[in-house]
């Protein structure tokens, strides 16, 4: 009943993953040495890259971050970047035109550095968030999309730790 957006912190989709491991090995316990084999394996790549990316990010921890929807909360969490909360006042509601303005003016005065968005949020009220609080907005994909953007869980998260380093003012 929690954020659904639990996958963009490393640690939470482990933790999401363990749970599966969990199953698998109730229902087909004779493979259950493969499975934990398997789940150690990629725990040692998801840690050591998160690593990786907790390194790359240290420049951006005294920059403030605002998402449109709390779709990036388990990022920020995980790699330790100040966010100061979310365009939505009510998540999957819109933000009305007063709370548009009062978040772009609010994002001005405490000089957030940028607003992150994913790909399916509203553009039209991103670019109006854009132009009232002068703040960049990137709008990225939240998930693998086949055909298109990043093709792995690893790519996903350099994706959005490029994006950050490059764009946030």
């Amino acid at each position: 009943m929690g954020n659904p957006h639990y996958h963009l912190g490393p640690k939470a989709f482990l933790q999401g993953g363990e749970t599966i491991l969990n199953t698998f090995i109730e229902v087909d316990p004779k493979n259950a040495e493969t499975y934990l084999k398997n789940f150690d394996k990629v725990t040692r790549q998801i840690n050591s890259f998160a690593d990786n990316i907790r390194k790359k990010l240290s420049s951006a921890r005294d920059k403030k971050f605002i998402e449109y929807h709390r779709e990036f909360t388990y990022f920020f969490k995980e790699f330790n970047l100040h966010t100061v909360g979310a365009i939505e006042k009510v998540p999957g509601v819109p933000p009305s035109a007063g709370r548009l303005a009062r978040v772009s003016i609010q994002s001005k005065k405490i000089k957030v550095s940028l607003a992150l968005a994913s790909i399916s949020s509203p553009k039209k009220l991103t670019d109006k968030y854009q132009a009232m609080s002068k703040v960049p907005v990137a709008r990225l994909p939240i998930s693998i999309i086949e055909g298109k953007g990043p093709k792995n869980y690893f790519q996903l998260l350099n994706l959005i730790t490029n994006i950050i380093l490059k764009k946030a003012k």
